[in-house]
């Protein structure tokens, strides 16, 4: 377990580690290509942080609510399977089932809730990734316009945006 443990960590912290590297790195090669065009696309970047950062509050207190419930239902089936003996003897088999048909519906609860944060938070991220999608073509189109920038800036500034939104999406699910 010690050594699954280390593993999953070493993997985490390499994992994030790549993911900062990549949008420093996007970030980087957009401020040199066009520095006014990044700096329109970068201006979502603070409600996209607080959302990553709500959302990161939320999630961690779905998730361990999620295995509080889990760990109670399996504390009480190994407890149901080491005493059905005396449940029987004193007749509270279904006091029992109600006990763990209530634990079973909280379980449900608890996915619930940790799902639902879930899918609020790719939406935003879907939702930021469009308007800065929407302010390249607008700004960018119009800068292309003007001969301020070629059209293949634009082209790469679409695909780069595309890629930068992936690795703060994973991060933010780690």
């Amino acid at each position: 377990d010690v050594q699954n443990l280390h593993e999953m960590f070493n993997a985490l912290f390499s994992s994030i580690l790549k993911d900062i590297l990549m949008i420093a790195g996007i970030m980087a090669v957009l401020l040199m290509l066009d520095a006014r065009l990044s700096l329109a696309c970068f201006a979502v970047l603070p409600f996209l942080v607080l959302s990553a950062m709500l959302f990161s509050s939320f999630s961690r207190r779905a998730f361990r609510e999620v295995r509080i419930k889990i760990a109670a239902i399996n504390s009480m089936i190994q407890e149901s399977i080491a005493g059905l003996s005396v449940l029987k003897v004193f007749c509270r088999e279904h006091e029992h089932d109600r006990n763990f048909q209530r634990l079973n519906f909280e379980n449900y609860q608890a996915n619930m809730r940790q799902t639902t944060v879930f899918a609020i938070f790719s939406p935003v991220v879907d939702l930021t990734r469009l308007i800065v999608m929407g302010i390249i073509v607008w700004y960018g189109g119009l800068r292309t316009l003007d001969g301020a920038m070629s059209i293949g800036t634009l082209v790469v500034f679409l695909y780069y945006m595309r890629m930068f939104f992936r690795p703060i999406q994973d991060m933010t699910e780690k």
